[in-house]
Formats: C-alpha cells, structure tokens, sequence
C-alpha cells in the first residue's frame, strides 16, 4: 500500500498523544475493511470525536474521509503483485531457473519498487525540503555500504543545486560532520535497513543540535525513522520481517532522489541553469 499514508500511520501509533496513538492503532488495524466506515462510526469505535477524527485524516495527508476512502482502495487493488514482489521467497534462485525467469523477476520488482518510490513523498513534505534546502547554510549526505551509493549519488546531484554540500562514508567523518551543522542545517541519512548504527548515531548528534534531518530508508518502522524530521521509505514493509532478505531497493532510494532534485531545479529554475551549464562546462573535456 502507499508507503507515505502507511508510514504516517505507523509513526503515530505510538505517539505520546493517546488520541493519535489511538486513531492510527485503529487505522492500521482495519485499513483492510475502512470502507465500511464511516467518521461517525471511527469516532465512536475510538471514543474521539467526528472533528478529531478529520484533523487526524489531514495531519497525515488527505482532505476528508472520502479520499482517504479512495486511497485504501486503490491501493488495495495493487496489493496481489505487491505481496508477490514483496514476499521473502520472491528473488530466491535455484540453478535450474533460465534466465529468462530470473531477468522477468528482477525487473517486475525493480519496477514495482520505483512505482512504491512515486508515492513515497508528498507535496507537503517536498515543500518543507526546499524550505529546509533554501535556508540551510550546509548540507550533509551520510549512508555507509550499498546505502553510500545512494547518499554519493544525492550529494552529485544536489551540489548543483547549491555548492553548500559534502558526502561522507566514513563513520569518523560523519560523526565529525554532523557536530559541526548548526541549527537550520540540513542532514541526509541513507540507510537500507534503517538500523545503521553510525548512521543513527548521527541523527541523534543532529537532533541535539536542532538540525533537520531527512532519513530515506527501505522499511516505515525503523530505529532510524524515530530520529528523522521527514522519513522517505522505498516499501511499505517492516525491517523486523525482513532483516537477512536482501532486496536490491537502491532503484528506489534513486528514483526518490531523482525526483526531489528535479521539483527543486525548477524551483530553482534560473540559478539551477546557471549552476548545470557551469559545472557541465567544466567536465566537458573529460567526456570527449
């Protein structure tokens, strides 16, 4: 199901606010029969209140109860080849499998991950990352093994954006980084599991220091998640189920990339231009 809705829901459910917690405990509990609800019956099942249960629907996203409605089915329909891509089981080989079974079966799932990655972020929260990217002074990318991949390639991006920025993989030096951001710099942590020590480590050192953080991990319920402003999640599945799987989700964590450098270059639009055309000149002879 959407990762963004489904991620909000599972932050909440042990918010410190009873009434959140409650709302999205009762959400994430029956998401699958929602359709039989009304707000009236939710407010009841709850012991809220019809308004409480509205502005609970807009703080993780939706205008009312009908689009939230709408959502859940949508998504529903999509769930049989979600499941499939998803299971345990789905990119375990044997020798006997051909090739054409094994290339089939990578690209259903890579291409399932990037259509996950689409609805991973919302237009609130793209709004808040330029805010956060326009007023930061430095910018930070941290991710350590398959996740530096991803962290390198956002710092090569998004250096074009604004010269401001630098890339770490080494535990020391992100650690020495993330102590020097000051207040309204901005944190990137790339980290599939979500679990990444160092890499939770630095989150904490940047939420000591009122630093925001962005976390793009690969599961919604993560230790990482807990210390991140804003969490950017390629699938909708639990890290606990799902520690010894390998799922090569970096096309995820990519297209999530892709998608915010583009919103903010033409945000952006004429220094972004200039910033592009300044930098290709410079490589141009490397590529002839």
């Amino acid at each position: 199901m959407n990762n963004l809705y489904i991620a909000k829901l599972n932050r909440l459910k042990d918010s410190k606010q009873p009434t959140k917690s409650k709302l999205a405990n009762f959400f994430i509990d029956n998401i699958l029969r929602i359709s039989s609800f009304t707000i009236s019956s939710v407010a009841e099942e709850t012991q809220t209140s019809y308004a409480t249960v509205c502005r609970f629907l807009q703080e993780i996203g939706f205008s009312g109860f009908k689009e939230f409605k709408k959502a859940v089915s949508e998504d529903s329909r999509e769930q049989n080849l979600s499941n499939l891509v998803f299971s345990e089981n789905f990119l375990d080989f044997t020798h006997h499998d051909s090739f054409e079974t094994i290339s089939k079966r990578i690209s259903d799932f890579a291409i399932n991950v990037t259509r996950n990655s689409f609805k991973a972020i919302s237009e609130k929260d793209a709004h808040f990352l330029h805010d956060a990217f326009k007023n930061a002074k430095h910018i930070h990318f941290f991710g350590l093994g398959t996740s530096s991949v991803s962290a390198n390639y956002a710092y090569i991006k998004f250096f074009r954006l604004k010269s401001c920025c630098s890339y770490s993989s080494d535990i020391v030096i992100s650690k020495m980084s993330s102590s020097l951001l000051e207040k309204g710099d901005l944190l990137f942590l790339f980290s599939s599991s979500g679990r990444t020590k160092a890499v939770i480590e630095a989150a904490k050192i940047a939420k000591s220091k009122k630093i925001t953080v962005v976390a793009i991990s690969d599961y919604i319920n993560t230790p990482l998640c807990r210390w991140a402003d804003i969490t950017i999640c390629t699938t909708v599945r639990d890290a606990n189920k799902f520690l010894d799987t390998d799922f090569p989700l970096i096309q995820g964590q990519i297209t999530i990339i892709d998608i915010l450098y583009k919103y903010l270059f033409f945000r952006w639009e004429k220094s972004s231009a200039e910033n592009k055309n300044t930098t290709l000149t410079a490589i141009k002879g490397d590529k002839e």
